[in-house]
């Protein structure tokens, strides 16, 4: 399910800030049909300023919008 989501939205060279979405979305929508995948995951973004989790607020709001 992710694959095929990520597949569809990805294109080379996009920003961190356009592919946090598509990211997050493509987990939660496959981890709703897997049911034993649990029911949260975390996101890490890696880049020239370090290293940092996005927050479940920031989960949240991703996938509310």
């Amino acid at each position: 399910m992710a694959y095929g989501i990520l597949e569809d939205k990805y294109v080379e060279g996009m920003s961190v800030e356009k592919l946090l979405p598509i990211v997050v979305k493509a987990v939660d929508a496959a981890m709703k049909r897997n049911a034993g995948t649990g029911d949260s995951f975390d996101v890490t973004v890696i880049d020239k300023e370090g290293y940092r989790e996005l927050s479940s607020a920031e989960k949240k709001k991703i996938l509310t919008s």
